[in-house]
């Protein structure tokens, strides 16, 4: 089995029961605030701009564009809100060691809400995707 195969067998494989404690708890964290610094940079210039450019693009009304009251493509509005979570640069630094949060976090919330997704498939999901040990 290729590393891709090996890899892609331990995601697919995750289960939110499995996760460690501490690990379901520091998602929580990064989710909130996630959302929160989404939020506040939603009213920034830039993401004003690429939320007016979003909704011009137009796509099927699946997805919130956090701060702008309308739905989008699941891509268009990771793309979106993804610009929202950066523009500040406020995300979390240390709950994982990067800026894992704006990358991640708009793509795993577009996927879970065209896909009517749980809080534990978000937090495995963010897990997964963040985990840099």
């Amino acid at each position: 089995m290729s590393t891709t195969e090996t890899l892609a067998k331990l995601i697919a494989e995750a289960e939110y029961d499995s996760l460690p404690p501490e690990a379901v708890e520091v998602a929580k964290t990064v989710i909130l605030d996630g959302i929160g610094v989404t939020l506040a940079g939603s009213v920034e210039p830039p993401a004003r701009m690429v939320s007016e450019y979003v909704r011009e693009m137009g796509g099927v009304h699946q997805c919130s564009v956090f701060g702008h009251h309308f739905k989008t493509s699941p891509v268009m509005a990771a793309f979106a809100n993804g610009v929202a979570g950066h523009v500040l640069d406020y995300e979390v630094m240390w709950h994982p060691a990067t800026h894992a949060t704006s990358p991640t976090l708009p793509g795993i919330l577009a996927l879970a809400e065209s896909h009517q997704l749980t809080g534990p498939e978000i937090i495995t999901a963010l897990v997964l995707t963040c985990n840099n040990t």
